[in-house]
């Protein structure tokens, strides 16, 4: 069907369709047959195949092939437009993972420009995928786009509140959910991705919430339990977050149990993290849910060190 798109054959593509070939199917390349018609200029394939096509916008913005998604719109196909997943264009740009065959994990060439074509058409800013229920903003901070996330909040995309689902009926913002999407075991949108998290952690999450902090978000705000982004990344145990997090957060904070990251990271064994937030200036005299001094509770769980560390601290202060 490729080649007979290319060649501007409607009836080969008629006859084709009669026997349920798939006029959607893509190459490697993510190319269509819509695609190679409009490579080809094939003015009557391209009329007779634009109804039939629901694939096309979509693979060709995931894609950042600029020339096409900007060819499909003049012919009036809506920016809108969802896939047969129920995704637009701007959705399918933001969930693409096809950028982490690269080890680099380098953003597709003319990520950004996509978004300003959409957008120039009138694309819903604010769109969510019906699965997920999550926006594009939220897509590509947590698929590691940094620069696709800048170009959608300067238009104007919300920072706050925009968690999956699964996140959102915790209360949690989607400052919180990128550190706790790290730490959750349970089935979730991010469990298709071709690299575990462990890897995502360890590489891009420090940088991924200091941009999310950039961009304005809330690192005060608290889920459903209190619990803040220093407290879930505290509790992770990743230091660079707790770092980029401690810079900017109250490291006071307690959630309705009365726990601070503090306590979290003295449970968790997490001493270079208790570290960076005593010199933050968290407070060592806090006691555990159990009432338990934080040096006492280090000790009850076996972390011998964090319970030194802590001990020092609390006698210095």
């Amino acid at each position: 069907m490729m080649w007979a798109a290319y060649n501007n054959q409607v009836a080969a593509i008629k006859k084709l369709i009669e026997y349920k070939a798939d006029p959607a199917l893509m190459d490697d390349d993510g190319m269509t047959a819509l695609c190679f018609a409009l490579q080809a200029e094939a003015q009557d394939t391209i009329q007779f195949l634009l109804p039939e096509d629901k694939a096309s916008l979509g693979s060709a913005a995931e894609r950042g092939y600029v020339e096409y998604v900007t060819a499909l719109l003049e012919w009036e196909v809506s920016p809108d437009q969802p896939d047969e997943e129920g995704n637009t264009a701007l959705l399918r740009c933001a969930m693409s993972t096809q950028h982490f065959d690269d080890d680099d994990w380098v953003e597709v060439e003319n990520t950004e420009q996509i978004p300003a074509v959409l957008f120039e058409w009138g694309a819903t800013l604010e769109a969510v995928d019906p699965q997920f229920q999550q926006t594009a903003l939220g897509w590509a901070i947590k698929t590691n786009k940094p620069k696709l996330s800048e170009t959608l909040r300067n238009a104007g995309a919300d920072i706050e509140g925009h968690a999956a689902q699964h996140f959102r009926v915790r209360g949690q913002s989607l400052l919180i959910s990128c550190i706790a999407d790290m730490q959750d075991s349970d089935e979730n949108a991010f469990d298709v991705w071709p690299i575990p998290k462990s890897q995502m952690k360890n590489k891009y999450l420090a940088p991924m919430v200091d941009q999310v902090i950039r961009m304005g978000a809330n690192v005060e705000a608290c889920d459903s339990s209190g619990r803040t982004a220093l407290m879930y990344a505290a509790t992770l145990g990743d230091v660079g977050t707790v770092q980029v997090l401690a810079a900017h957060a109250d490291t006071h904070a307690t959630d309705y149990e009365g726990q601070t990251a503090l306590v979290y990271a003295t449970l968790g064994g997490h001493e270079q993290v208790v570290q960076v937030l005593l010199d933050y200036g968290a407070d060592p005299h806090v006691k555990d849910r159990a009432g338990n001094a934080l040096w006492v509770a280090a000790e009850l769980e076996g972390h011998f060190g964090t319970a030194n560390l802590l001990q020092t601290y609390a006698n210095v202060q």
